[in-house]
């Protein structure tokens, strides 16, 4: 398979920093850049293929990857594509940084060694805080006021120090319930909310019946597991509406089931269109 090679000169501004908001299709090609790169999940899940790993995605993964590094992201079956925040960057950028993060992270260290892996890999904490800085980050490269390049660099820095940071107190495999089937459960349903994710491919994938998983799942939740699947799907569409500048028309279309049903139960949960929930709470709505 080719590989499209990604030359920073011919994308960004002169400022040695380019930002945007793009997605990743299955039939996309490999990449390689020739400056260091800065990728969000924002939304969906799949998999990343980097050197000789194949990396379990989903949203709020955040990774730093080196230059010339091939890579490959891919929505999981049953998804159109990937959202992914990227930010690509020289050295430059980072060289008054550099000495600091190699003497306060080890991990960092390690990353610039050619002869470790040409990543690393984090996760996001619960209230976002990489993911929100990436949203202003693509907001202000858009704008292309003066010393935007400025302040992108101190966005940068910023991501790139969370990043470090939550490789250290990542965990993967975060507990939701005490209840083991429940946790797998509730693992499931969030690595396929955008799939068509039901009781019984739950029940196919961890091997129980359905009626087991259903009784287990609202003993401890008090929800059952479709209640709890569109409980999460409001939320994160809320969300997206709150903190994204993604058309409104282009959310429900994100999920892999029916739209209208799904403009129902937001509307039935919130009392609103998701128009109107957009009009309400979108960040760029509140100034």
């Amino acid at each position: 398979m080719k590989t499209e090679y990604i030359n920073l000169a011919n994308y960004n501004r002169g400022g040695g920093i380019y930002v945007f908001h793009g997605g990743k299709q299955k039939n996309d090609l490999p990449v390689s850049n020739d400056c260091y790169m800065a990728a969000y999940i924002a939304h969906g899940s799949g998999m990343l293929k980097i050197g000789n790993d194949n990396i379990s995605v989903s949203e709020n993964d955040v990774f730093l990857v080196r230059p010339y590094a091939e890579y490959r992201f891919m929505p999981e079956d049953g998804l159109r594509r990937i959202d992914i925040y990227f930010c690509f960057f020289t050295f430059d950028i980072i060289s008054d940084a550099y000495r600091n993060f190699n003497r306060q992270f080890g991990e960092f260290a390690d990353f610039c060694d050619a002869d470790n892996k040409p990543y690393l890999h984090a996760v996001d904490t619960d209230v976002k805080e990489i993911r929100d800085i990436y949203i202003r980050m693509i907001d202000e490269y858009m704008s292309a006021l003066p010393g935007s390049n400025e302040i992108l660099k101190g966005y940068l820095l910023t991501v790139i120090t969370k990043i470090l940071r939550n490789t250290r107190s990542r965990d993967f495999k975060r507990i939701y319930s005490k209840d083991r089937t429940v946790d797998e459960t509730i693992r499931y349903i969030n690595h396929h909310m955008y799939s068509k994710v039901s009781l019984n491919s739950i029940a196919s994938h961890m091997h129980l019946s359905p009626s087991f998983i259903c009784r287990r799942f609202k003993q401890y939740t008090g929800l059952t597991t479709s209640q709890f699947i569109n409980f999460l799907r409001v939320n994160k569409i809320k969300d997206i509406l709150q903190n994204t500048d993604k058309p409104v028309k282009a959310v429900p279309e994100m999920f892999n089931c029916n739209v209208e049903y799904l403009k129902k139960v937001f509307k039935r949960e919130t009392g609103m269109t998701m128009q109107e929930y957009w009009e309400k709470y979108n960040y760029k709505n509140l100034g």
